[in-house]
């Protein structure tokens, strides 16, 4: 390790006033201590878990440390099923499509930001070097092409242990030599994770008098052909590498059921960072806003939790306190529904005159903040009135549902009808009112928190402009 320039990058990251100074001293220590394999695709989460940190600054930590060129980002596309790593890029904007395919697998997936992008960070390599090759051995292959953060079942791995013919690396211009018995009515798959391709051998049932030999070329963008019809027996296969870079390849013979014992024995799944989360984080809106962003951006979102809030009696106390007075207070108001966001694991999107839109990974960050939201105003009512100046209310809705991520003028924006059934919902509410909709009130531990903070609802059906049926929403409210 670099440790003159990491040092220096430390003494950088202790200047941002928002980060815990003794709580970034203790990450640094443990940093310097890391192999170089923990140094790579760091997940924060675990990292949190393990070390006894607060996964919130811990998160702000290593987001703040890609910005001063201490880590650098990965977005890894996860394959749910086998835990590989498909595509691993370095910017948001080349995470494109609506689905990839998993090549080990074979299976299409998913884009969703929600579970399939891992957001990891590893060490820039002006810190140090990590050198981490991994066609040294199958472990390293493993270690590098699939994540840390999905433990294969048992099952699978006695599955993979008894049906892999081989491991081969292959230069440019060079043949990977696969000499193997085929079995009767088999299927055989040779797999190229770089070249994200799969090449297929089916034998009929009848047996080869002599041994055979089958060519496939392996070009940057696949096999060529992609699948062959033989007669078991001997058989010897030549896969030519015609690319450019050095190749992988996994051999193996497809026995009975293996779609069973996946059905069956799922993946042990560690939690990590995704994409979405990283996307409500506010320290990461702050410091990359100014990102270039694509202007074809779009990426889905499955499950996002909105907020929208205003401030009534803003007029008023423009009117009574004066425009300068009153400015300063309505950006008092702003700062304190920003940090609300921000300790809730959530980001605010925009401002729009005296009403934010902001977003969190799941229901129960959003309520809790518009629960803090509400009781920090309500003590800045109280300092106000002593000061003679006009009360204000804020009035909250939330909404959970699916959404598209754009840009919106070099901006992350959320596009799509749970957007504006978020912004409607708040609408119906009066001063010191939270409104959920129906997919808020009914998800994990919103009852509990409901009652927990003495709050009192009523359900109740509301027409919403834009949305075509009557919908039920609940309106929330403390009597004290």
């Amino acid at each position: 390790m670099n440790e003159t320039v990491f040092d220096q990058k430390l003494n950088t990251l202790l200047k941002f006033d928002i980060l815990d100074k003794q709580t970034v001293n203790k990450f640094s220590e443990i940093i310097k201590s890391l192999d170089k394999w923990d140094l790579f695709r760091i997940n924060p989460l675990k990292f949190a878990q393990i070390y006894n940190f607060d996964t919130n600054f811990i998160i702000d930590i290593f987001v703040h440390s890609v910005k001063i060129g201490l880590f650098d980002f990965s977005w890894n596309l996860i394959c749910p099923a086998c835990g590989g790593i498909e595509h691993s890029v370095t910017n948001l904007n080349n995470i494109k499509g609506e689905t990839f395919h998993c090549s080990t697998c074979d299976i299409d997936v998913s884009m969703e930001i929600d579970d399939q992008v891992e957001v990891a960070f590893t060490i820039n390599s002006s810190i140090k070097d990590l050198q981490i090759n991994p066609y040294v051995d199958l472990n390293n292959f493993i270690n590098y092409y699939f994540s840390k953060n999905y433990i294969q079942a048992k099952e699978l791995r006695d599955y993979r242990e008894k049906s892999m013919i081989g491991f081969f690396i292959v230069q440019p211009d060079e043949d990977a030599i696969i000499i193997t018995e085929t079995q009767p009515n088999s299927m055989y798959r040779f797999i190229s994770i770089e070249a994200h391709s799969n090449f297929y051998i089916y034998t009929d049932n009848k047996q080869a008098e002599l041994p055979q030999i089958v060519e496939i070329d392996l070009l940057n963008n696949g096999f060529s052909p992609n699948k062959i019809n033989i007669q078991s027996g001997k058989t010897k296969v030549y896969i030519h590498n015609r690319g450019k870079s050095i190749m992988s390849i996994l051999a193996f013979k497809i026995e009975e059921g293996i779609y069973e014992i996946i059905k069956n024995n799922p993946n042990e799944k560690i939690n990590f960072l995704t994409g979405k989360m990283l996307l409500n984080n506010q320290s990461f809106r702050e410091l990359f806003r100014i990102q270039s962003l694509s202007k074809d951006l779009k990426l889905n979102v499955r499950s996002l939790t909105i907020m929208f809030t205003d401030l009534k009696g803003s007029t008023e106390m423009y009117e009574k306190a004066g425009d300068i007075r009153a400015y300063n207070l309505v950006q008092h108001h702003f700062k304190i529904l920003s940090d609300s966001v921000r300790k809730h694991s959530g980001a605010i999107v925009k401002t729009m005159g005296d009403a934010i839109m902001a977003t969190f990974s799941n229901p129960k960050d959003g309520l809790l903040s518009a629960i803090d939201m509400m009781n920090n105003i309500k003590n800045i009512n109280e300092e106000w009135l002593k000061e003679g100046q006009q009360e204000v209310g804020l009035k909250i809705g939330l909404n959970e549902g699916s959404a598209l991520v754009v840009n919106a003028d070099e901006r992350l924006d959320y596009f799509g009808q749970s957007v504006n059934i978020a912004a409607r919902v708040q609408g119906l509410a009066a001063a010191n009112e939270i409104w959920l909709t129906e997919s808020i009130y009914n998800s994990n531990k919103i009852k509990d928190i409901i009652e927990e903070n003495d709050y009192n609802y009523e359900k109740q059906q509301a027409l919403l402009k834009g949305v075509g049926n009557s919908v039920i929403v609940y309106k929330c409210y403390n009597t004290d």
